[in-house]
């Protein structure tokens, strides 16, 4: 749909769906300090990034465009 903006989810949203992921993929002690480091950056830093990504986007199209470029050509120079 153009003029439309691809949302920037909460960030509470995606810290539960990352853990959510890598919870198949920890054993559980590592889980646990892995949802305990969340914890911290939802109540430290996060927020305060989250608002400088919500600013960066503001003028942008697409808050994701230029990450992925960035990270698609890093991975041609990695192989």
């Amino acid at each position: 749909m153009p003029g439309s903006k691809l949302p920037i989810p909460p960030l509470e949203d995606t810290c539960k769906q990352y853990l959510t992921a890598l919870r198949g993929l920890q054993e559980d002690e590592e889980h646990a300090a892995t949802t305990l480091a969340f914890q911290k950056f939802l109540e430290g830093d996060g927020p305060a990034f989250q608002g400088r990504l919500k600013q960066w986007a503001a003028g942008r199209a697409s808050y994701i465009e230029d990450f992925w470029w960035v990270i698609s050509n890093l991975s041609i120079v990695a192989i």
